[in-house]
């Protein structure tokens, strides 16, 4: 086996040409995907702007309160939220209670909902909250009324 040698004036010289093709190979390849728009940690309380989840609510509960922190969600995207009362003895199985929607502006790092207690309180049973982004969903959060 031969081997060749290069002087190190003519290594110096293939430096930048070397440089070159680095640059083109890299420009050449497809960017990397960027993750899907989804959902941090999803929060579910009775308290507005609680740090912990409950999973567990009295039928007197007067509001649940759900904050879902926003991961490469862009400007203008609409989060909706879908309130599912999944199996009660007052509603059939998996009934649309409500839902809401905003439009997720600049610097927004979260998206905040609330269902008010009905009138004659929560029905025991179980829940839970749908979350989409631009109607494809990404995300959901559980609860029951005990």
């Amino acid at each position: 086996m031969s081997r060749v040698s290069i002087s190190e004036p003519s290594r110096r010289a293939l430096l930048p040409a070397l440089a070159l093709l680095v640059a083109v190979a890299a420009a050449l390849l497809p960017a990397p995907a960027l993750a899907a728009p989804g959902f941090g940690e999803i929060i579910v309380s009775d308290e507005k702007g609680a740090s912990r989840s409950e999973d567990e609510f009295s039928p007197d509960t007067e509001k649940v309160y759900l904050k879902a922190r926003l991961v490469d969600v862009p400007r203008g995207a609409k989060v909706t939220s879908s309130w599912i009362a999944v199996s009660t003895r007052v509603a059939p199985p998996d009934y649309l209670i409500d839902t809401a929607e905003i439009t997720v502006a600049a610097r927004v790092k979260a998206a905040n909902f609330s269902l008010t207690r009905p009138d004659n309180g929560w029905p025991v049973g179980s829940y839970r909250v749908d979350l989409a982004i631009d109607g494809r969903k990404a995300g959901s959060a559980s609860f029951k009324v005990k």
